[in-house]
C-alpha cells in the first residue's frame, strides 16, 4: 500500500503486445512492493526488456510518469551502468578454477549484448550461470544501495544455472534483503528447481500477434512494408526474432535447409547433411526454426492465404504447398514439439538427421496449373 502523504505517481510500462504482464507490473509499482519474479515465455517476447523497464520505473526521478526513459537513472539502467542493478548471464568460465572476481568480469563483459533497446543474442545452451556468479550477487546484496530506491538483481535465462548456483540462489530468495528485488527470466521454467519456482511470482509472456510485431517494426525499426511483413511472419510472435532477421537475414534461414525444402538437393537426407557440414553444421534450433517457418508458409498457401515469402520465393513454397494438407499439419505439429528440445545441448548432427528423416515427405508434386 502506498504510504500516507506520498505523491501519486503514474506508472506506464511500454511493453509491446503484453497487456497482462504490463498490468501486473504496474500494480506492483503502484504498491511499491515486489515479490521475487519469474518471467516466463518464448525467447524474444519482452522478458528481459520488462525486467529493465521495471528497474527503470522503480527508480525513475521524473515526478509525473515512470519510467520517463530520459532521466539520469533511466539512462543508466538502459545502458546497464546503474550501480544498483546487476544482471547474471550464462557465461563461459574464464579459466579452470575461477575466483568470484573472474566470474564478475566475464559477466560484465557480456553486458553490452543485453542493453535495453536492442535484440537479445540467441541463447547459447552450452553456457551456464555458475555458483560463483550467485556468490558475487550475494556480496553485492550485502552492500547498501548507492542510488536506488529499489535494487534489482536480474537473472537472464535462469534455467541455465548449474545445480550449485540454483541452491545458492534459493537461500537468497528465502531471505531477501529490504528494497531488493529478484527477477528471473526463462523460456524453459520447468528446467528450474521446483523450490525456486515456488518462491517466485510467475508472470507469463505470450507470443505477440503478428500484426502487432509488423506494426512495431514499421514504427520503430525503420523496416519497409515488405520487410516488416516478412519478418513478422517468420518471427513466431517474437519481436526479438524479427529484429534478428532484419539485422542478419542471410544467416537466419539456413541455406541448405531451404535448398532441401525446395527440392534443389534431391530427396536424400545425406545431401542436406553434407551441405550442412560444409556450412559448419547449423545448430538444431536454426534448422528446426527454418523448417517450421517453411512448412507454415506452405500450409498458409495451401489454405488459400497470402504469403510475402511465398510470393518472393515461389520455387521454394509452391511445390510443397501442393502436398496433402494432413502431411503439412503433421509436419508443423512435429516441428513445434521438437522446437524446445532443439534449444538444449543435443548432438547437432544426430538431431538434424533425425529431424529430416522423420519429415521425409511423399513424392513432391507441384500445384496444378
Amino acid at each position: 500500500m502506498r504510504a500516507s502523504g506520498r505523491p501519486s505517481r503514474s506508472f506506464r510500462i511500454p511493453l509491446v503486445g503484453q497487456q497482462y504482464a504490463t498490468r501486473l507490473l504496474e500494480s506492483w509499482l503502484a504498491g511499491a512492493e515486489f515479490p521475487p519474479l519469474l518471467f516466463t515465455g518464448p525467447d524474444g517476447v519482452g522478458k528481459r526488456t520488462a525486467a529493465l523497464l521495471l528497474a527503470q520505473a522503480a527508480n525513475c526521478t521524473d515526478k509525473n510518469q515512470q519510467p520517463c526513459g530520459v532521466c539520469r537513472s533511466c539512462r543508466a539502467v538502459a545502458e546497464l551502468n546503474y550501480p544498483d542493478l546487476k544482471l547474471l548471464l550464462p557465461i563461459r568460465l574464464p579459466k579452470k578454477n575461477p575466483e568470484i572476481e573472474d566470474i564478475a568480469g566475464a559477466t560484465l563483459d557480456r553486458y553490452p549484448e543485453f542493453v535495453l533497446g536492442q535484440s537479445q543474442p540467441v541463447s547459447d545452451t552450452k553456457l551456464r550461470i555458475p555458483i560463483h556468479a550467485v556468490r558475487w550477487l550475494r556480496v553485492e546484496m550485502a552492500r547498501p544501495p548507492l542510488l536506488a530506491r529499489r535494487r534489482f538483481f536480474i537473472l537472464v535465462n535462469a534455467h541455465q544455472m548449474n545445480a550449485e548456483a540454483a541452491n545458492a540462489l534459493l537461500k537468497m530468495l528465502e531471505e531477501p534483503q529490504a528494497k531488493s528485488t529478484f527477477v528471473l527470466t526463462s523460456s524453459r521454467p520447468a528446467a528450474l528447481p521446483a523450490t525456486i519456482r515456488s518462491r517466485c511470482q510467475a508472470v507469463r509472456f505470450s507470443p505477440i500477434a503478428q500484426e502487432v510485431v509488423r506494426d512495431w517494426l514499421l514504427e520503430n525499426a525503420g523496416a519497409s512494408s515488405s520487410d516488416a511483413e516478412l519478418a513478422s511472419s517468420l518471427a513466431g510472435g517474437s519481436v526479438g526474432t524479427a529484429l534478428r532477421f532484419l539485422e542478419n537475414r542471410q544467416d537466419f534461414l539456413v541455406g541448405p535447409v531451404v535448398d532441401y525444402f525446395a527440392g534443389r538437393l534431391g530427396d536424400s537426407e545425406q545431401a542436406v547433411m553434407s551441405a550442412l557440414a560444409a556450412a559448419k553444421e547449423a545448430p538444431p534450433a536454426a534448422v528446426t526454426s527454418t523448417l517450421l517457418f517453411l512448412y507454415q508458409e506452405a500450409m498458409r498457401v495451401k489454405m488459400g492465404g497470402t504469403s510475402v515469402y511465398a510470393n518472393a520465393n515461389p520455387d521454394v513454397i509452391e511445390p510443397n504447398a501442393g502436398r496433402q494438407a494432413e502431411y503439412l499439419r503433421r509436419a508443423v505439429k512435429f516441428l513445434l514439439s521438437r522446437s524446445r528440445e532443439a534449444g538444449t545441448n543435443v548432438n547437432a548432427r544426430l538431431f538434424n538427421y533425425s529431424l529430416l528423416s522423420t519429415l521425409k515427405p511423399p513424392a513432391r508434386r507441384r500445384l496444378p496449373a
